[in-house]
């Protein structure tokens, strides 16, 4: 494997494994924002195995998901457009606060993608 992919790859398991230790000690925006940078960063590690070069610069997992060929459902879309908003709301918006439930079913549903997407890219 290329080792640009590769190092794409390794970041996005420690975000991801980032997300599971916010969850843990109650840091729920940290779970959504450390789910997002996972899902990027798998995102990013397909377009650099696509196009054999660095990827482009976006936050937005919808675009990067579209920009690497990767075909989402309507479940997996409105959870890359969620997580995509509170990337920036997060970073920014003061007063703006997950609560437990909700960083529970981000990190779940975020996993399950996680999950698939990585095998998508070890093909």
């Amino acid at each position: 494997m290329d080792k640009m992919v590769q190092m794409w790859i390794e970041k996005a398991e420690y975000d991801i494994i980032t997300a599971k230790a916010m969850l843990n000690t109650g840091r729920y925006n940290y779970v959504a924002f450390t789910l997002q940078q996972a899902l990027e960063k798998l995102l990013k590690a397909f377009y650099v195995k696509q196009y054999k070069t660095a990827p482009i610069r976006s936050h937005n997992l919808i675009y990067l998901a579209k920009k690497s060929s990767i075909k989402l459902d309507e479940d997996t879309s409105k959870l890359f457009e969620e997580l995509s908003s509170y990337y920036v709301r997060i970073r920014y918006d003061v007063g703006f606060y997950i609560n437990k439930e909700k960083a529970y079913s981000l990190y779940n549903e975020s996993v399950v993608i996680f999950q698939w997407l990585k095998q998508l890219l070890m093909k």
